[in-house]
Order: structure tokens, then C-alpha cells, then sequence
């Protein structure tokens, strides 16, 4: 019994070993249809909040297929359905960066794609849809996003093209003070 004791202890990490691989977000300065950037151990969080015309909007979308062959390399959370969220108002997501640049996942394989921005702008899309703002990962954001780039995603995180990677989402919860906290196993 006592030499199984010091093992025992090992499976179970101390409380401060898991609070310093949590992150605590204020959400405070975030106004509605601003896209806001954290960092949690190096690797980038994004927190969209919508606005009410959007999830108004989401409340009536229909968001599109994604192809299997995308879903298959997908590291992502699933909540709150079409919202892919636990609050409709908030949307988190991650990426990799490496020296300033984004990297997502398209069928698998790491593109870089410059940096991630909220556009607030109605885009058409191929199959006929109206997005109502775009979250795009762009090497120029001065000129508006439009349907044939690839990383361009909807306030969801569902890419405009099917064999994109929805955007990655964390496991996450909200506290009762209305901040996020980020981080494995909460």
C-alpha cells in the first residue's frame, strides 16, 4: 500500500500543475462584432462576439456540409450546434501560429495563411448563401475577403469551401463572472 501511494499521487496532477495550464479570459472590454486575441501558452485563442443581428441570423441558417475528408483531420470541441458554441453570443476559436503566422488545416495538410481578422461585410458564397461577416485568414486584409479564397469562415468557424477545417475549437467554459477559461479537462 505505501509504495503504490507515491504512484497513485502521480496520476492525479496537484492543483497548481492544472491551474497553470488554464487560462482565464476578461471578456469585459470585448463590444459586440470585435474579434479579440489571447494567448495561452503560446498558442493563440480568438474570441468572436457576435452581434444579436448575427445570432438572429444564426438562428435561421442552415450552415453547410463539410466533406468528410476534412472532418477526418478535425481536433475540435463540439458545442451548442449550429452555434458551435456554449453561448451564442460567444465564439472561441484556435490555430497554430509560428513566428506571427497562422497556420490551418485544409484536408489535412498545414497552410499558412497570414493573420486571422473579423470582416464585417454580407458575403454570396458559391452554393447561394449570405454570410452576415466573415472571420478570414488573410496575407492582406485591405481588400475585402471574397468567395473564392479558401481560409474565409463564417461567425461559426465553417469554412466557405467544404474541404476546409472548421475552425478549431478549445475546451472552454464560462464562468460565472462571465469570463472564459481555457484549457484541457475543465
Amino acid at each position: 500500500m505505501f509504495i503504490a501511494y507515491p504512484f497513485a499521487a502521480y496520476l492525479y496532477p496537484s492543483d497548481t500543475i492544472v491551474s497553470k495550464r488554464v487560462k482565464e479570459i476578461d471578456l469585459s472590454g470585448l463590444n459586440p462584432g470585435e474579434l479579440g486575441e489571447y494567448y495561452f501558452h503560446r498558442l493563440p485563442i480568438w474570441v468572436y462576439r457576435r452581434t444579436q443581428d448575427q445570432i438572429d441570423w444564426l438562428d435561421e441558417y442552415d450552415p453547410p456540409k463539410v466533406h468528410s475528408l476534412a472532418l477526418r483531420h478535425l481536433n475540435s470541441e463540439s458545442y451548442g450546434g449550429k452555434y458551435r458554441s456554449i453561448d451564442p453570443e460567444y465564439f472561441v476559436f484556435s490555430a497554430f501560429q509560428h513566428d506571427h503566422k497562422t497556420y490551418l488545416q485544409q484536408e489535412g495538410y498545414w497552410y499558412q495563411c497570414g493573420t486571422i481578422k473579423y470582416h464585417n461585410v454580407e458575403m454570396k458564397v458559391k452554393d447561394g448563401r449570405t454570410l452576415n461577416g466573415v472571420i478570414a485568414c488573410l496575407s492582406n486584409h485591405e481588400h475585402s475577403p471574397h468567395e473564392d479564397l479558401t481560409h474565409v469562415y463564417d461567425v461559426t468557424g465553417i469554412a466557405v469551401s467544404e474541404y476546409v477545417n472548421p475552425l478549431s475549437v478549445p475546451q472552454y467554459k464560462i464562468l460565472a463572472n462571465g469570463n472564459i477559461q481555457v484549457g484541457p479537462k475543465l
